[in-house]
C-alpha cells in the first residue's frame, strides 16, 4: 500500500484509518520525502514489537537529522536595521536566528511547519510509551 502512496495522497487516510502503520515503509518514505512520512506518522498498528520500536527510533533520528534547507546569511531586517545574521526560510522570508521558525510562515530551518513538529513530537511520545510498555517498566 505504501508504494502507491506517493501517487495518491488519499491513501494516507486509509493507512491511518485502518491502522496499517509500517515502520519500515515510513522510514523509506522519510528518506524520499519528509512530508509524505509526516502524513502517516499518526497511524497505528494492532500490535508492536521491539523491532518496530528500533525502526521507529530510526524514524525519529531521521527527523532530528534533516538537513537545513533555509539559507543562513548576513543581511538587514527592516529599513534602518544594521547588518546581522539572518535566516531566509525555504519560502524566502527573512528572520533572526533567535526565532525557532519563520514568523511569517512558521517553517523552521529544516522545512518543518509548527504542525509538522507537533506531529513528530507526538510520535516521539508514542514511541516512548510503546517502548516502556514492551519492556515491562
Amino acid at each position: 500500500m505504501y508504494k502507491y502512496y506517493p501517487q495518491n495522497k488519499a491513501i494516507a487516510k486509509l493507512i491511518i484509518g485502518c491502522s496499517l502503520f509500517d515502520p519500515k515503509s515510513v522510514l523509506d518514505l522519510l528518506s524520499k520525502d519528509k512530508d509524505l512520512a509526516i502524513d502517516v506518522l499518526a497511524a497505528d498498528k494492532p500490535y508492536y514489537n521491539m523491532e518496530d520500536v528500533a525502526i521507529m527510533e530510526q524514524i525519529i533520528k531521521g527527523f532530528e537529522e534533516l538537513p537545513d534547507i533555509a539559507t543562513h546569511t548576513k543581511g538587514k531586517l527592516g529599513l534602518f536595521g544594521k547588518e546581522t545574521d539572518i535566516i531566509i526560510c525555504p519560502y524566502g522570508h527573512k528572520y533572526l536566528p533567535e526565532n525557532n521558525c519563520c514568523p511569517t510562515c512558521g517553517t523552521d530551518v529544516r522545512g518543518l511547519t509548527i504542525d509538522d513538529r507537533e506531529i513528530v513530537e507526538n510520535f516521539k511520545t508514542k514511541v516512548q510509551v510503546i517502548k516502556k510498555e514492551l519492556s515491562g517498566n
